[in-house]
């Protein structure tokens, strides 16, 4: 898969893709651990899970159990990060590099989407998800949430300059009672894609471009290829056992495989002898264990939702 060689377009640099491989049996090797840190904490902002169960009840009241009530929009759910319309925007403009944001959920939204259309690879459902799970593994690799089997629980009150990641820590800040993981991952979910997509649009990653279709609207594509497909090469480097694998590359790479996208990171595993996902993420802490498994699920159950 090349995608340097296009009529019309002449890329700025070079990069080295690897070719999809055949799928083989990963190779047993020892990991060695990296510690890396991603992600900011900040001030609250609203309330949570709490609100998604209320709303759940008044629609099952209705007789509409089962269905899914339609979300805030991303300004309200995400207040102080950069989702709402004519947002300040100060200094000057971003430009994509192939060193990336070094944020997570970013890494995860690139490579859940075609690195030249921008089309996603995955259902809505499983990408909310999967970015939701990103979004709370920034928090945790940046100390300031833990996840346990008891719910979240807020370590580290220290601010953030990143928006998105001040107002999801806001979000359990706001919380009295403490919610379980897979509570926070639906209702961070159901606009964990808009502020991603927002916050790589302010990195200088996407760009809007209107569709050729009115009725559809506008939608997020990368500006450039290469800085699109970059974070793929990044997960793996967590997939070649002759390299140590980061506390973030080993996240990264679970929760894409947790969310769907194990296949394709597969296909652009090292030949011969790799490291699994699997094996990746286990040598990372419980918690951080424990939040991936919780992604894995709530994606599971949301695709045998979808097929019902």
């Amino acid at each position: 898969m090349n995608h340097d060689r296009r009529p019309g377009r002449t890329p700025a640099r070079t990069v080295t893709r690897p070719a999809a491989g055949a799928a083989g049996r990963p190779a047993a090797s020892a990991v060695a651990l990296v510690p890396a840190t991603d992600g900011l904490p900040g001030p609250a902002a609203e309330a949570g899970p709490s609100r998604l169960r209320e709303e759940r009840t008044c629609n099952d009241d209705r007789g509409q159990s089962g269905t899914e009530p339609p979300g805030p929009p991303p300004a309200a759910l995400f207040p102080g990060c950069p989702l709402s319309a004519g947002a300040p925007v100060t200094g000057k403009k971003a430009v994509a590099g192939l060193d990336g944001t070094g944020r997570l959920a970013d890494d995860l939204y690139l490579m859940a989407h075609n690195d030249v259309s921008g089309r996603p690879y995955l259902q809505p459902r499983a990408l909310g998800l999967g970015l939701a799970g990103a979004l709370l593994a920034e928090l945790v690799l940046a100390g300031s949430i833990q996840a346990r089997p008891q719910g979240l629980v807020v370590i580290s009150h220290a601010p953030a300059e990143e928006g998105l990641a001040r107002s999801v820590l806001g979000l359990v800040l706001s919380e009295r009672e403490r919610h379980a993981a897979g509570e926070w991952l639906q209702f961070v979910s159901r606009t964990a894609a808009a502020g991603v997509a927002s916050r790589l649009g302010e990195s200088g990653y996407l760009t809007r471009v209107s569709s050729r279709r009115p009725w559809r609207g506008e939608r997020w594509v990368p500006v450039d290829s290469d800085c699109a497909f970059i974070p793929l090469t990044r997960a793996r480097a967590s997939l070649d056992p002759s390299r140590p694998v980061t506390a973030a590359g080993a996240v990264l790479v679970g929760l894409a495989a947790a969310c769907g996208l194990g296949p394709r990171l597969l296909a652009y595993a090292p030949p011969g002898g790799r490291r699994s996902p699997e094996a990746a993420a286990a040598v990372l802490p419980a918690g951080l264990r424990y939040l991936i498994a919780q992604t894995r699920a709530a994606v599971d159950s949301a695709v045998l939702a979808h097929r019902a």
